[in-house]
């Protein structure tokens, strides 16, 4: 038996959960958001936790009143109180529940619904659900694979990991980590490969299995430099080396933008004036000063600065050719 659910809800949830299902890859063959699958996965993980928290607040309310209808009420009010326009219910979201939370499903409305509707029920959880930090609903709708990664840190084995394009990989698991904007869950370790190791750091959402061996994790003194280094640093850049000394020069316009843009800033070890010094990844580098055009200027290490230069050079003569358009569209 099919259930079919809709629930209204505010602009700024209904919104949140559609940036959710893009942002954690739920999306069908053609490219179009999986609005079933995302829902389905969200209510499998998080209605235990839900529930649990909704416990815990009824408890303490009833230690102020025995008035059954007013405890409800009152962990209603909590659920909602986060979002300033929550009265104004305007968007529709409509989904199919799977038969595998069928059962879940029958539970709830049998012994958890209390005085609300269905809807009511699921719209008090997609308000609790959205008003978790991004890192959090992340690791909520993955909960089965960051488990395990987490069983396999603490246990320190070494896994087997199949990443979305099916490609598996051996790996030592050093750690899970955030970026530092609290955005994304980063597995940081060392790829075991036949004729080297590398230092890895991979998005939660493209892990799809891990399998845990019986295998000891191998990581040596200076793997574990470079790893800690990364996490410092921020996740998604891979450290080359733990001596990653670089200056970047910046224009009176170039430190506002600076101080400005906070996304994968790295954090500077020495400043000169306009001279700012560095030992984080030369990728987070690259990434965060390219978009500063001429308000930043590469001046350590060398590579880096011919690399940046390189790109401004193929950019520039694509605009400056009398046929760029066709040229960008073989690019494309």
């Amino acid at each position: 038996m099919s259930i079919k659910i809709k629930v209204n809800l505010p602009y700024d949830v209904y919104n949140c959960l559609l940036n959710d299902m893009e942002l954690f890859n739920f999306k069908k063959k053609d490219g179009s958001i999986n609005k079933n699958s995302f829902i389905n996965t969200l209510f499998k993980n998080y209605h235990k936790i839900f529930l649990d928290h909704e416990k815990e607040l009824e408890s303490k309310i009833k230690n102020i009143t025995s008035d059954k209808e007013n405890v409800y009420k009152i962990i209603s009010l909590i659920n909602e109180s986060n979002y300033e326009d929550y009265y104004y219910y305007d968007y529709d979201l409509q989904f199919i529940l799977n038969k595998e939370n069928e059962q879940y499903f029958e539970m709830i409305e049998k012994y958890y619904l209390k005085e609300r509707t269905i809807s009511k029920y699921f719209r008090d959880m997609f308000i609790s659900y959205v008003s978790k930090s991004q890192y959090k609903r992340e690791s909520i709708i993955y909960e089965p694979i960051y488990s395990k990664l987490d069983e396999a840190i603490k246990k320190k084995k070494r896994i087997i990991m199949t990443d979305i394009n099916k490609e598996s990989t051996i790996i030592d698991p050093f750690d899970i980590d955030t970026t530092k904007e609290e955005l994304y869950n980063y597995l940081v370790g060392v790829a075991v490969r036949k004729d080297k190791r590398e230092i890895k750091t991979i998005r939660l959402y493209k892990i799809v299995l891990v399998n845990i061996t019986l295998d000891d994790i191998e990581i040596t003194h200076e793997e574990i430099e470079l790893l800690s280094s990364t996490i410092t640093h921020g996740a998604q850049f891979v450290m080359e080396s733990t001596k990653n000394y670089s200056i970047v020069r910046l224009t009176n316009k170039g430190i506002k933008l600076f101080n400005e843009i906070y996304l994968n800033r790295p954090h500077p070890v020495k400043i000169e004036k306009n001279e700012y010094s560095f030992d984080c990844s030369y990728t987070q580098l690259e990434v965060y000063f390219f978009k500063f055009g001429y308000e930043a200027l590469i001046v350590k290490p060398y590579d880096l600065r011919k690399k940046i230069t390189n790109k401004y050079q193929k950019a520039l003569r694509l605009y400056q050719g009398k046929q760029s358009w066709q040229i960008f569209a073989r690019l494309l």
